[in-house]
């Protein structure tokens, strides 16, 4: 669905959500659902299968008979998280990009409001943050996952970064398309010279403008960067452009034992990840930003 306004002919920018996707047949479907729930009207959903062993196919071949609109591409050798954000990112056409995990679910408004603030933006970073749910076993534990004193410093920075598009023009932004009254209160501008203090959501939490990603998504990217793709985007593009921070859950980190980002919900803002694993991933996604 494309809305435009009837005298100007402007349409809001087209939305690709990337699922990667390896042996997450289980949670599949529920990530392609949270997808076309979207209250945003203008979207494209590809799905990359990174060779998965599991009954993934015969899940994407249900999802492709329900919404024959969904792309599908399919590995023919698993090659990593790298390489299917890349082969999903070409195969998609949006202004925007989406990489959703296929463990994750994204919030009915996470589209619509991940785009608002882009637009609303007097600074245009590279990519919007936001914070998240995280549930285990389906069941919410933790409602937040910014630190303390980040979250203070958005609410007390929004004032002044946001020119709502939807009171500063005539018929672009949607009146059906609904985003909190106190947005501007939920915002604050990462800047490049702030660094210490950044704080980013892991893979599903982020919405990349398509010209930031195309900087450092490419034929060259880090393949040997199996895991933690997103630590490279991040990182690369947060260093020429500065992010977004959005201080609303958009979207749901589903916990269950085999994720990279933790193994069980936040406590004390303390994640148990692989200390080994997880440095060494950082020193891959570093050394290729470098480069």
């Amino acid at each position: 669905m494309r809305l435009a306004n009837a005298e100007t002919s402007v349409v809001l920018p087209l939305v690709s959500i990337v699922i990667t996707n390896f042996n997450y047949a289980r949670f599949l479907a529920a990530a392609v659902n949270s997808v076309w729930r979207q209250t945003y009207p203008n979207i494209e959903c590809v799905i990359v299968d990174d060779a998965s062993t599991d009954g993934s196919a015969t899940e994407i071949e249900k999802i492709a008979s329900a919404r024959p609109e969904t792309k599908i591409v399919i590995n023919k050798n698993n090659s990593g998280q790298t390489f299917s954000s890349y082969a999903g990112f070409v195969a998609s056409r949006g202004e925007f990009i989406l990489f959703l995990d296929a463990d994750d679910i994204l919030l009915d408004n996470a589209v619509a409001t991940h785009v608002f603030v882009h637009l609303s933006s007097r600074v245009h970073a590279g990519f919007t943050t936001c914070d998240m749910l995280q549930t285990l076993d389906d069941r919410v534990m933790t409602g937040a996952s910014f630190p303390q004193p980040c979250a203070t410093r958005i609410g007390s920075s929004g004032h002044g970064l946001l020119r709502r598009i939807d009171s500063a023009t005539s018929g672009v932004w949607p009146s059906a398309i609904a985003v909190p009254n106190t947005i501007e209160d939920r915002v604050c501008y990462l800047a490049v010279a702030d660094a210490a203090r950044k704080f980013f959501a892991p893979t599903s939490g982020n919405c990349f403008r398509r010209d930031a990603l195309a900087l450092f998504l490419d034929d060259e990217s880090p393949m040997s960067l199996r895991l933690n793709t997103d630590v490279y985007i991040r990182e690369a593009i947060f260093l020429f452009t500065g992010a977004i921070a959005i201080d609303l859950p958009l979207f749901v980190y589903r916990v269950h034992g085999g994720n990279g980002f933790t193994k069980y919900p936040d406590l004390l803002n303390r994640r148990t990840i692989c200390p080994a694993s997880d440095l060494m991933t950082r020193k891959i996604a570093n050394r290729a930003i470098a480069d």
